[in-house]
């Protein structure tokens, strides 16, 4: 079997049916903003974009898709902090 992720436009939209899906194990890449809760998950077809609604949820969601997505590159970001290469002296 292969574990795929179904995903929908948005839950306030009437008549909330499936907009598509991906297969995990094709996912490319995975990363995520802690401080905004914000995981993307890019995938040869495209790029999803999540947010969830709290801090707790975003750790078990991005946690759950990284096992998931066990071909994938993992990055981790604080919206707070610049990224490394602007910390170089």
């Amino acid at each position: 079997y292969e574990l795929a992720l179904c995903y929908y436009r948005k839950s306030s939209v009437p008549n909330n049916e499936r907009s598509g899906w991906i297969f995990l194990s094709d996912v490319i890449s995975i990363s995520q903003d802690v401080a905004d809760r914000w995981i993307t998950i890019e995938h040869p077809t495209r790029t999803l974009r999540i947010q969830s609604p709290a801090a707790a949820q975003h750790r078990v969601w991005f946690s759950t898709l990284s096992k998931c997505c066990r071909n994938a590159w993992k990055e981790s970001t604080h919206s707070d902090t610049p990224p490394a290469e602007e910390n170089k002296p």
